[in-house]
């Protein structure tokens, strides 16, 4: 089920490391989980089980989840914990695309017109960072490049001055 990364995270924060930082690190490792489909889809994920297997406190996992709930990547199941949402369907994936389509080209139109020196900036960083995720031989690190595409839409879209 759950990975745990070389150096892992040990009990609460330790010094020099905040609660909120520790929540991150905590998210970032679940979020990895899901995309490798190391936690499978329709598995149901507890607190005390995932504080043990990544030896922290409740806390940062609370949180953690939390996020995740809201960006509608687990649903909480009252008395049981979480569950991990099933995959998307093919149409849905279908859907989504066609959608994506015909909103990103004036997405990306407004954002050239809009967007400040320092967005600009940004997005080209981003798109840096996602051409140094391909391997020689076209593989990319998709759970690494899917959290960076989706930050380079989110900033395409914010100066584009849409949300």
């Amino acid at each position: 089920m759950i990975v745990r990364r070389r150096g892992a995270m040990t009990g609460g924060a330790p010094p020099g490391r905040s609660r909120g930082r520790l929540a991150d690190e905590v998210y970032d490792t679940l979020l990895g989980q899901l995309m490798s489909l190391r936690i499978e889809p329709g598995s149901r994920v507890t607190i005390d089980v995932l504080a043990r297997e990544l030896g922290v406190s409740q806390t940062p996992i609370r949180d953690a989840l939390n996020r995740m709930e809201a960006e509608g990547l687990v649903v909480r199941v009252p008395h049981a914990g979480y569950r991990i949402p099933p995959q998307i369907t093919r149409q849905r994936f279908e859907d989504m695309l066609e959608l994506r389509l015909l909103l990103e080209p004036a997405a990306a139109r407004r954002s050239a017109e809009r967007a400040s020196l320092q967005q600009v900036a940004g997005l080209r960083r981003m798109l840096e960072e996602m051409a140094e995720l391909e391997g020689g031989n076209g593989i990319m690190a998709y759970g690494a490049f899917g959290l960076r595409d989706a930050a380079f839409h989110d900033l395409v879209a914010l100066s584009a001055e849409n949300q």
